[in-house]
């Protein structure tokens, strides 16, 4: 049976992955050793759903060190934070305390002193993990904290010196993963009709009830996307919409005929915009 990792969770690990301890390398890197300077892509189980992530063996001053890595998955990011949401915000803000950044906010959170959440880190084969929680701290705002880290205005609570006008944007999503994002707020969406190559860009206070299985302006829509905007700058959410609908249809061929470099085979189907 594989030794699995009990690792408490820090800073790193909701943020780019972790070291893992030199007494575990033998079990989690397997028969087929990682040369040093280079990386095996594995991945990792966690409640139904596969991520992808990648095992380095670098080279450092210290010798060889292994290290998961996974910065550049942010639906695995997303999904650990939210998990230990009460970890997240204690260290996201402890960071800035510590950087003495000015007008940094510190969130108190149901974490008690001494005590951390913790995950359980198992391996299967050599590029097969699976994550399982083992401590996790309730709190009755869980949930509303767990909603406002998938919109990303904690990054904005916390570095308040970046006025970004986004902080969030998805990927493009099958139409059957809409009922997983009807929450989403303050939106700038895409709907696009892949068969008959037709895009529709809209805005929403909330995207459920703006974005429905079937629109009359893209009725084969199958495929979607959207930004969201900061609580700040929500008030100028028409203005964005609008501003965002004018700059595609210049490289789009579109409904009102406005001036466009007709860069695709898609078209833009917006018909109610203002070209001011």
């Amino acid at each position: 049976m594989k030794v699995p990792y009990y690792m408490k969770v820090n800073y790193s690990l909701l943020h780019w992955g972790f070291t893992l301890p030199k007494r575990l390398i033998k079990e989690f890197e397997g028969d087929t050793k990682i040369k040093t300077g280079t990386h095996r892509r594995i991945k990792i189980k966690w409640r139904g759903k596969v991520y992808s992530a990648k095992f380095y063996n670098k080279n450092t001053w210290a010798g060889e060190r292994y290290q998961f890595i996974w910065s550049d998955n942010s639906e695995l990011l997303e999904k650990l934070r939210t998990t230990f949401i009460q970890s997240y915000l204690t260290l996201v803000s402890k960071k800035e305390l510590e950087s003495k950044k000015p007008g940094f906010k510190h969130f108190r959170t149901n974490l008690p002193a001494g005590q951390q959440e913790v995950l359980i880190i198992k391996p299967i084969n050599e590029t097969e993990f699976e994550f399982e929680v083992f401590i996790r701290i309730k709190h009755p705002l869980n949930a509303l904290f767990e909603r406002l880290t998938k919109e990303n205005v904690f990054g904005w609570l916390f570095s308040p010196e970046k006025d970004y006008l986004i902080s969030k944007s998805t990927t493009w999503m099958d139409i059957k993963k809409l009922k997983y994002h009807t929450e989403a707020s303050n939106v700038i969406y895409f709907l696009s009709d892949t068969k008959n190559k037709e895009l529709y860009i809209g805005s929403a206070r909330k995207l459920g009830k703006r974005v429905k299985p079937s629109r009359s302006e893209i009725k084969g829509w199958d495929r979607f996307r959207y930004d969201i905007i900061k609580p700040q700058f929500s008030p100028l959410l028409r203005r964005i919409e609008f501003h965002t609908i004018r700059a595609v249809a210049s490289l789009l061929e579109n409904k009102k005929n406005s001036s466009s470099l007709k860069l695709s085979s898609y078209k833009l189907v917006n018909k109610n915009w203002s070209l001011r």
